[in-house]
């Protein structure tokens, strides 16, 4: 008798595991983009009580966000609520957010998606960590990045050409003494190509990556091409009394002055879509 049951435990076990209902995912998903969705319309409805229904209360949710210019991160449930009334803003507005799923895993218990947040004035990229909590889902991480943020003009660097032009400077010579700041924290030993990426690495702050394009690339040359850059600027500026061409104009001089440091030449030619830049050994 013990050895049939012995053989009988395993048998119940699969056909209790087999009983299970499997997790319904297309279901989940709509469970979940729709709490995703309720967050938006409470706080449009200015519903902090809805609002906070989304999350999980306990100490270890956390909101990240970040921007080109900063970050901020909120830890724990109590923090994130004790501030939430600043973000209510005693009225209720229409919510023009459109928010399209990229990538959803569900699991049991848990679950996390990326999705993009498109309104007419904003947009940014979204990943949201839920747990299921007590049948519901709830928001236990959310990160929201500004990717639009990073492919504009720098507020900072603007103001600054801007405050040296009311100082009688001319942004050459705003460049140059730029350059000869940040020269000597360029590494020479990674040779060329290491010179190049650091300039790629750069731009890739204020263009996309899928509009820089290699065109040449040798042992003695590098011709490099971004498209799309700083559009907003060069359809609708200036910007603090600073145009589209003196931008250019300040990163050439900066660059030229890095190049110059480490033995290499930078030219810099602006191109109807962007600009193409050449890099060569001396």
């Amino acid at each position: 008798m013990k050895n049939y049951l012995l053989l009988l435990i395993p048998v119940l076990f699969i056909f209790a595991t087999a009983c299970e209902e499997e997790i319904d995912v297309e279901k989940e998903k709509a469970a979940i983009m729709a709490v995703i969705e309720e967050e938006t319309d409470a706080y449009c409805a200015d519903d902090i009580e809805r609002w906070a229904a989304t999350y999980v209360h306990d100490s270890t949710l956390l909101i990240q966000s970040a921007w080109n210019n900063g970050f901020d991160m909120t830890m724990g449930w109590k923090n994130y609520y004790a501030g939430a009334e600043s973000f209510f803003l005693g009225q209720t507005i229409e919510n023009d957010e459109i928010k399209t799923p990229v990538i959803m895993k569900v699991y049991d218990e848990s679950a996390w998606v990326l999705f993009n947040n498109k309104s007419p004035n904003n947009e940014f990229l979204a990943t949201c960590f839920l747990e299921k909590n007590e049948g519901n889902w709830k928001m236990t991480y959310r990160n929201l990045i500004y990717p639009t943020s990073y492919y504009q003009p720098n507020q900072f660097l603007i103001t600054a050409i801007n405050y040296a032009k009311s100082m009688g400077k001319s942004v050459n010579e705003i460049a140059a003494f730029t350059g000869d700041q940040f020269k000597t924290g360029w590494n020479n030993n990674f040779g060329l190509n290491g010179f190049v990426n650091g300039v790629r690495n750069n731009w890739s702050s204020i263009v996309k990556n899928d509009n820089m394009k290699v065109l040449e690339q040798d042992d003695e040359h590098v011709v490099l091409q971004f498209e799309n850059f700083l559009t907003d600027l060069k359809n609708n500026g200036p910007f603090y009394n600073v145009s589209y061409v003196e931008y250019l104009t300040f990163l050439d001089g900066v660059y030229q002055k890095i190049a110059d440091h480490l033995g290499y030449s930078y030219t810099q030619e602006s191109i109807p879509n962007g600009v193409k830049i050449t890099i060569t050994k001396k």
